[in-house]
């Protein structure tokens, strides 16, 4: 899978990568938790991640691929409808670090101008396939309108055979106040049934932020 191949990028050039001294990695108000979702909208899946916000009362931000919300229109609706926020994760699901930067832009753009309309608001917020970023990608992002942001936490919930319970575990490691956390709401880059998995480690970890007292917001709310 790419995203295994991509440890020797991650481990040689850790500056590509989000980490806690990172302003990208979205430390946000220290009385909330922002939840975060990637590589939707899935007809299959996003729904249910819906549903199961709304039973937590509870609003997030979807980064959204521009390929995806083509695919699943009536999904991105839903999202609107339910009151949450749209991000942007590009059109394509490809490494942003190896193309050029007119394909960058081009692609970054394209998503853009789809979920904006579909949106009828400009989005803010755009998160690079895989977290992978660079100076090159950093600026195309700025001219094309948007402002990069990574996370603090990440479930890694993509990969073959994890349980709900690493996903927590990992989710939850060094968690700070004013955290960000990442999930993946559809398996179109994942292994196959792996939104399952983020979806009850979702739900526990509602319940969870909530008995610490957290109030649960979209990224935009989280970074005023």
């Amino acid at each position: 899978m790419l995203l295994d191949n991509l440890t020797f990028l991650l481990s040689n050039f850790p500056h590509l990568h989000p980490s806690s001294k990172s302003f990208l990695s979205a430390v946000g108000d220290p009385g909330k938790i922002c939840l975060t979702f990637d590589d939707g909208p899935d007809a299959e899946s996003t729904p249910w991640f819906l549903q199961a916000l709304d039973e937590a009362g509870v609003k997030a931000t979807f980064f959204m691929l521009g390929s995806m919300a083509q695919a699943f229109p009536e999904v991105v609706q839903q999202v609107i409808e339910a009151g949450h926020e749209i991000g942007i994760h590009g059109y394509s699901h490809e490494v942003y670090i190896f193309k050029t930067q007119k394909s960058l832009l081009y692609d970054i753009a394209k998503a853009k101008g789809i979920l904006g309309d579909m949106w009828g608001q400009e989005p803010k917020w755009f998160r690079p396939p895989y977290g992978l970023i660079s100076k090159k990608v950093y600026n195309c992002a700025l001219q094309t309108g948007l402002e990069p942001i990574l996370w603090t936490n990440w479930g890694r919930d993509w990969k073959i055979g994890r349980t709900t319970y690493e996903v927590l575990q990992i989710a939850t490691h060094n968690l700070a106040p004013g955290a960000t956390i990442l999930l993946h709401d559809s398996d179109c880059t994942s292994a196959r049934g792996s939104w399952k998995t983020s979806l009850d480690a979702l739900v526990i970890l509602t319940k969870f932020f909530k008995s610490l007292g957290y109030d649960m917001t979209t990224l935009s709310n989280h970074l005023k």
